[in-house]
């Protein structure tokens, strides 16, 4: 069975549903080549195989609108993509997204986990997708825990000057 087969059968879609999602992201093309990024057909057809495998694999189905393009949009703005990693950084990035839909058990908006990704990945992670894959996750879930861990980095930090300054006596 071809994987174009695999796709359609995981989440029954039509041909024409996949079509039409492979046609939107292409469109995302004349947001994003000035950007220097862009995505062949091929490539978008990567992509939706990427979002039914992680929809599939998190348990989910979605009635709406794809969120690759939102994905696209966003993060085409990134000071760490560029076309070298593009492709590649979307399909993490699609998986990354439904994990953590799945571990916030939909607390949050679509765009609200958008939002959060794009900080975390150019703020803290400066573009490291295995950083964001696999720190920021309990950050969202649990906010409070950021304050607890800056807390201990301060309370760690007056440690070490406190010994600082008893070495130096």
């Amino acid at each position: 069975m071809s994987l174009d087969l695999k796709v359609t059968n995981m989440l029954s879609s039509s041909p024409a549903t996949i079509q039409k999602n492979i046609d939107t992201i292409i469109q995302c093309n004349d947001i994003t080549e000035p950007k220097g990024l862009s995505l062949s057909y091929d490539q978008a057809h990567h992509l939706v195989e990427t979002r039914a495998i992680a929809l599939k694999s998190n348990g989910r189905i979605e009635f709406t609108e794809s969120i690759i393009t939102k994905l696209i949009i966003t993060f085409s703005d990134s000071t760490y993509i560029d076309a070298s990693n593009y492709e590649s950084t979307l399909h993490d990035l699609i998986e990354i997204f439904y994990y953590f839909k799945n571990e916030s058990q939909d607390r949050y908006s679509d765009d609200h986990i958008i939002a959060y990704l794009y900080t975390a990945f150019e703020g803290y992670c400066q573009g490291s997708i295995e950083l964001l894959a696999s720190k920021t996750l309990e950050k969202l879930i649990h906010p409070e825990m950021e304050a607890e861990d800056e807390l201990e980095t301060k309370i760690a930090d007056l440690e070490l000057e406190a010994l600082d300054e008893i070495d130096t006596y």
